[in-house]
């Protein structure tokens, strides 16, 4: 699917801008905040970016990354499969974690609590293999 038919799919007007920054995003196979945007895109604003994408986001196109820091960066989530992530405290390297038993583990909340869990996002946080 294009990215204009993902934005009208997610019901956001596909502007030639949002297409742009969707593309790009949609290359990129690590976690970027919104001021790599705005320098990557120069007609952007870092607001505009950071309002963009926040769009990108509600709207269930790119999953956000937030570090320990407070930073916020998001990933293009395309046709990729549902991953988690850890971040290093020290470096910053963002590593992709696939969960075996997550399904288990969800159902296992469902059960205890009662919940209806409609989606969720887990991070991860530590020293990566080359900073211990």
């Amino acid at each position: 699917m294009s990215h204009s038919a993902q934005l009208r799919q997610a019901r956001l007007r596909a502007t030639p801008r949002r297409v742009r920054v969707l593309s790009w995003l949609a290359k990129h196979r690590r976690p970027v905040t919104a001021e790599d945007v705005a320098n990557r895109h120069q007609s952007l604003s870092r607001m505009t970016a950071f309002r963009m994408l926040g769009d990108f986001a509600n709207h269930g196109l790119v999953q956000e990354v937030r570090y320990r820091d407070g930073t916020r960066r998001v990933e293009y989530i395309g046709d990729r499969p549902h991953h988690h992530h850890f971040v290093c405290d020290h470096c910053g390297v963002v590593e992709h974690l696939h969960l075996k038993h997550e399904s288990h583990i969800l159902q296992s909340l469902k059960q205890s609590h009662g919940l209806k869990i409609t989606h969720h996002d887990m991070a991860f946080a530590g020293l990566c293999r080359s900073c211990q």
